[in-house]
């Protein structure tokens, strides 16, 4: 639009050179959307799988301590459920 000396606002022609410019600038946004989407995704697989090994690498196994010293330090052992007794953990 374009303003006149009074502040009135006259309307302009639309200018066929400009008619692909919207497409372009609406797929070059969703091109940037999409590529923020998947990065934001893979990163945070390599970072949750990272933390997963790190946890895992850190954690002992309660199964290799004695009774005493899980009951002291309040690692819980395997739990049973009713019916179905729990395996013991054995590595490998």
């Amino acid at each position: 639009m374009r303003t006149r000396a009074g502040g009135d606002v006259a309307p302009t022609e639309a200018d066929p050179r400009d008619a692909g410019r919207d497409r372009t600038e609406e797929g070059r946004n969703l091109r940037q959307g999409l590529l923020y989407c998947v990065a934001v995704f893979v990163s945070m697989r390599v970072i949750l799988s990272l933390l997963a090994l790190v946890s895992i690498a850190l954690l002992s196994n309660a199964g290799a301590l004695s009774e005493g010293v899980r009951h002291a330090a309040g690692i819980p052992g395997p739990v049973s459920v009713p019916g179905w007794p729990a395996h013991a953990i054995t590595p490998g």
